[in-house]
């Protein structure tokens, strides 16, 4: 009895299944390789976000307003005392010497200069609004600022209610949103104006001078008529003394 052998189209039905098995390994070891030297760079941004979790912001300390261990105020008057109408001048320096960044006002508002006398405060730079002037100081930072009193006497209120006197005053300079951010008083003079020289003659009006200087010019106007006036009545006086000498001489021949 004989047998018959796996016919033609079997064989090529397993060559084609060695086929497609080898191709799917080739393929399969080629994406492999490509995969291990890809460049991240080359990933699609879908695939990072899936592969890696985007990173923490960074922790930082929000900015917060200035505290009076923060600063360091001073304030230094342009002299010690002033003359009569000289308007006084401090300078005023404020320093950061804390650990952090902050604010602060550093306008006539926010660091004020305030001056005051026995009785109590007279003036004071945050008196009359002004615009904020906010400044982010950071530790080492320095910020100077002059302020000048003008001599007028606010009492609290931008209106003026008279103006300052002689005599002794004081002044310091504070943040006015910052409490005990202030300084020391500084004390400082307004001179009396200077007593007139009793020696010395007052200065004459103008009026008077003007006058002083056209007398002298009427005196001599008054001077030439009268001459004028008396040239004119010497010569009649002489024809009216010719006149009589003849008569008296025939009187005399007469007797």
């Amino acid at each position: 009895m004989s047998t018959t052998g796996p016919g033609r189209g079997t064989f090529l039905v397993r060559r084609l299944l060695v086929l497609a098995v080898a191709l799917a390994v080739v393929v399969g070891v080629v994406l492999g390789v490509r995969a291990l030297i890809a460049d991240p760079a080359d990933a699609s941004p879908m695939e990072s976000a899936e592969k890696s979790a985007p990173p923490e912001p960074a922790t930082t300390s929000a900015t917060v307003a200035c505290e009076a261990d923060d600063l360091d105020i001073a304030l230094q008057p342009a002299a010690e005392s002033f003359e009569a109408g000289d308007r006084p001048r401090f300078a005023v320096r404020v320093t950061h010497v804390g650990r952090q960044p902050c604010l602060v006002n550093g306008s006539q508002n926010g660091v004020a200069v305030t001056v005051a006398d026995d009785d109590g405060a007279v003036w004071s730079s945050a008196d009359c609004p002004v615009d904020e002037r906010m400044l982010l100081m950071s530790p080492g930072d320095v910020d100077t600022n002059d302020v000048t009193w003008d001599l007028t006497r606010t009492d609290g209120s931008c209106e003026a209610a008279g103006s300052a006197t002689a005599g002794d005053y004081t002044a310091r300079a504070e943040v006015t949103d910052v409490p005990d951010a202030t300084t020391p008083p500084v004390s400082f003079t307004l001179e009396p104006a200077p007593e007139p020289d009793p020696t010395t003659e007052p200065a004459e009006d103008a009026e008077d001078a003007a006058a002083k200087t056209e007398e002298p010019a009427d005196d001599e106007a008054e001077g030439e008529k009268a001459d004028k006036e008396a040239d004119a009545e010497t010569p009649a006086q002489d024809e009216k003394s010719g006149a009589d000498e003849p008569a008296a001489e025939d009187s005399v021949e007469k007797s």
